[in-house]
C-alpha cells in the first residue's frame, strides 16, 4: 500500500493541468483506491465520481452518505440507460 501512496504523489502532478478526479464504486477495491489517493495528495480532496443506477442496491446510497461523512467528495452522477 505504501508503495501505490507513493507511485500516486509522483503521478499526481503530471496530470495537474487536467480534471483530475477518481471513478469510485462502493466496492473494496475503488475504496481503497480513493483511500490512498487522499493520504497521497492530502490536504486535497479530489472528487471521487459515484455512477449509480436502479441496478444497484439501495443501501449503495446509505454508504456513500458514509462515506462524505468521512471526507470523501463523491458527485453521485446517474447513467442514461436508454
Amino acid at each position: 500500500m505504501a508503495e501505490a501512496v507513493r507511485s500516486l504523489r509522483l503521478i499526481w502532478p503530471k496530470v495537474a493541468d487536467r480534471h483530475r478526479f477518481v471513478a469510485f464504486s462502493t466496492g473494496k477495491d475503488s475504496l481503497a483506491l480513493a483511500d490512498m489517493l487522499y493520504e497521497a495528495v492530502e490536504p486535497e480532496r479530489p472528487t471521487c465520481l459515484y455512477v449509480h443506477h436502479d441496478l444497484e442496491f439501495p443501501s449503495n446510497l446509505d454508504y456513500l452518505e458514509q462515506l462524505k461523512g468521512h471526507g470523501f467528495a463523491v458527485t453521485t452522477l446517474t447513467p442514461f440507460l436508454g
